[in-house]
């Protein structure tokens, strides 16, 4: 995988959040594994226009990530939005979301973050 931007991520995140629609799948460990698949299925060309949202704005790349990077950033924002919105959520609770956790967490402590949390 391509090192890619937050708001790349985010595209990913939006694509893979649509794939489990069976309540009792919506783990993180689902939504990695998906998101993973992901990463190796669609470039990161591609990935804006499979995402199909007008909230992009709301996001404002940074810097590149790269793949462990993006996976510690991706458990954060399922973590979230699975404590926050009990397994339903739409595109704007992720992006909202999204965002909070591109703020408030450098690489180095999005890391931290997901070991102490045990995810």
């Amino acid at each position: 995988m391509e090192d890619i931007n937050q708001l790349e991520l985010t595209a990913y995140i939006l694509v893979v959040s649509r794939e489990l629609t069976e309540y009792k799948d919506k783990t993180i460990e689902n939504y990695i594994d998906i998101l993973e698949d992901e990463f190796e299925i669609t470039p990161v060309r591609a990935i804006l226009n499979k995402a199909k949202t007008q909230l992009y704005d709301k996001i404002e790349p940074r810097h590149k990530l790269n793949f462990n990077e993006c996976i510690n950033y991706a458990k954060l924002i399922f973590y979230y939005l699975l404590k926050r919105y009990k397994k339903l959520f739409d595109e704007n609770q992720i992006v909202s979301v999204a965002k909070m956790v591109f703020n408030d967490n450098s690489v180095r402590n999005a890391e931290e973050k997901v070991i102490e949390l045990g995810l």
